[in-house]
């Protein structure tokens, strides 16, 4: 089983920074529920399952506006289920998503 460092999750982060105004032009407009945080959850979401070696199992359902919600607890529960030691995640997404233009 594949585990991720709080140092390498952070790369994995900063790594989406540099790319994030791609992601979002890029985003699909016609899906009413995703939004630019959403958007670049799901471009995390994506990379964290390749870095640990999952399969990409697509949009998480959810009733509420947009993805947000249910990508951060995807992301969150994936990162702490798989760390090498336990680390804040959440603080690291939060500050990845004020980062993002």
């Amino acid at each position: 089983m594949q585990t991720i460092s709080r140092e390498q999750f952070k790369r994995l982060v900063e790594s989406l920074l540099g790319e994030a105004p791609a992601i979002l032009k890029a985003r699909d407009k016609s899906d009413d529920k995703m939004d630019g945080k959403s958007v670049l959850l799901r471009a995390l979401l994506t990379r964290l399952r390749e870095r640990l070696e999952l399969p990409d199992e697509g949009l998480p359902e959810t009733d509420f506006t947009t993805y947000e919600y249910a990508l951060r607890k995807e992301i969150y529960e994936l990162a702490e289920g798989r760390a090498k030691k336990p680390f804040d995640c959440q603080k690291i997404v939060n500050e990845f998503l004020s980062g993002a233009p």
